[in-house]
């Protein structure tokens, strides 16, 4: 078992400012399965109105490798949107990506594309738990790149 800490930044572009603080945790199944799930907290900030948002997810991803380089990925898990208001929702997600590790002596870094049905299942509020829709109307491509490295403190 693995734990990290993430930290991101979302820089406003056609956006507001947001942040994710986060605690990857990474469970071994030999060399070929690994389960990834942990607690992320996402804050935006709406600069229209000088409100922020809150919302938690608990990300549920399933990575096997295919060769030592080449991996699959199928991803799920609870999103919680906006869990300070009584008007929250709660998603859940369904993914599917394939990438390539590509690593050095001193870095090592993860090449990967995916595609996700961010709202595939939703269930109306936090205090009203009835299954509401299932929808493939929104959609998302992702192609990215992770680097990892030794501790930096």
């Amino acid at each position: 078992m693995n734990f990290g800490l993430d930290l991101g930044f979302l820089i406003p572009t056609a956006s507001e400012f947001g942040m994710l603080i986060g605690i990857p945790i990474r469970f071994h199944g030999g060399e070929v399965f690994a389960f990834d799930t942990g607690l992320m907290i996402n804050l935006d900030y709406l600069a229209s109105d000088f409100e922020s948002m809150t919302s938690i997810s608990f990300p549920w991803n399933v990575v096997l490798s295919v060769t030592d380089e080449v991996f699959v990925k199928i991803n799920s898990g609870l999103n919680a949107v906006d869990v300070a208001t009584e008007g929250s929702l709660i998603f859940f997600p369904l993914g599917f990506g394939l990438g390539a590790t590509v690593s050095s002596e001193r870095i090592m870094s993860d090449v990967f594309a995916g595609f996700s049905w961010p709202y595939l299942g939703t269930v109306g509020t936090i205090f009203d738990t009835r299954f509401t829709e299932a929808t493939t109307d929104a959609w998302t491509i992702t192609i990215g790149v992770n680097f990892y490295s030794r501790v930096l403190f």
